[in-house]
């Protein structure tokens, strides 16, 4: 008589569970997954593999740009919040330097811009949290400082106090730091811009008509070149 022995997943080496992790989808299961057991959970605890995954996850897509993928892939709004703190590093690490998204021809609306920043949403605390690695892996003032534009869209003061703490981030190199939304009421963030000597308000103003239409952007700050 032949006695069947079951083997379960658990028990497997861990450089064959990364292989068999890595073939699967960046969404929510990933949390079952990671609390499921240890093993699991300290695989994908790692910065390392969080990277390796979604570069993986990208290049298997077939799309040309990161913006693509994410859009296929559903990888924000509802679904981006309960992402693994790593995933949410690496997702940021790619999508800060990443180039601008090339949009159709036609005029979009926010909601369909592959790169609009409020797909990623983040509190402040997980904000300060992701830009306390990330300011120690890459060049955070890339992309005409993307990093502290899209913070202080999203009112996370803490984190747009570090990126203005970094010599690396020079503002005079752009014209525009940030649009604040007269409906957000980002007034922490206006008052922490308007201290930098290198911001001119006064500025703004006479151009902001030439940046915007949009009675929704109620202020923007120019940065004297």
């Amino acid at each position: 008589m032949t006695t069947c022995h079951s083997c379960s997943i658990l028990t497997l080496p861990p450089e064959l569970l990364e292989q068999i992790i890595i073939h699967l989808p960046i969404d929510n299961s990933l949390i079952g997954l990671s609390s499921a057991s240890k093993h699991f959970f300290r695989i994908m605890k790692t910065r390392s593999f969080a990277r390796m995954h979604l570069h993986t996850q990208v290049v298997r897509s077939g799309h040309s740009t990161i913006w693509e993928y994410l859009d296929q892939a559903n990888i924000r709004s509802y679904r981006w919040k309960f992402l693994p703190l790593n995933y949410k590093i690496a997702v940021y690490a790619e999508i800060l330097k990443a180039d601008d998204w090339v949009e159709p021809e036609e005029s979009v609306e926010e909601e369909d811009n592959l790169m609009w920043y409020f797909r990623w949403p983040l509190d402040g605390d997980t904000a300060l949290l992701i830009f306390q690695v990330l300011i120690g892996e890459m060049d955070v003032s890339c992309q005409r400082n993307r990093a502290v534009r899209w913070m202080a869209r999203l009112g996370c003061l803490e984190a747009v106090k570090l990126l203005l703490g970094d010599e690396r981030v020079i503002l005079p190199m752009i014209p525009i730091i940030a649009y604040i939304r007269g409906r957000d009421g980002r007034v922490s963030i206006v008052r922490l811009l308007l201290k930098d000597p290198r911001v001119n308000p006064c500025e703004a103003w006479k151009r902001r008509h030439q940046i915007t239409k949009r009675k929704s952007f109620s202020f923007c700050l120019l940065i004297d070149e």
